[in-house]
């Protein structure tokens, strides 16, 4: 990720998105995650099938209806790391 973004996990314990995997109910393309009403909430970075890795906001633990490159997708997201792994300070 960026230099912004790890500054901010390591300073404020804040950050706004997180690694995760994503499990769809259809095969997976590379693309932008986007909420039915058109709002970026993440992106799918690799893909094997119907499941992939990517960059999500730390509000999407449920299964949703997203989309991704047009076509609809139900997506369970899992974060490898939680907002508590990040300290505040040195």
């Amino acid at each position: 990720m960026g230099q912004e973004t790890v500054a901010r996990g390591t300073f404020r314990g804040k950050v706004n998105k997180s690694f995760c995997r994503i499990t769809s109910d259809k095969i997976l393309s590379r693309g932008e995650i986007l909420t039915p009403d058109g709002t970026k909430v993440g992106s799918v970075r690799s893909v094997l099938q119907n499941k992939g890795t990517g960059i999500a906001k730390f509000n999407l633990n449920e299964a949703n209806t997203f989309l991704i490159n047009g076509e609809t997708h139900t997506l369970k997201i899992e974060h490898l790391v939680n907002e508590e792994t990040f300290r505040k300070g040195r």
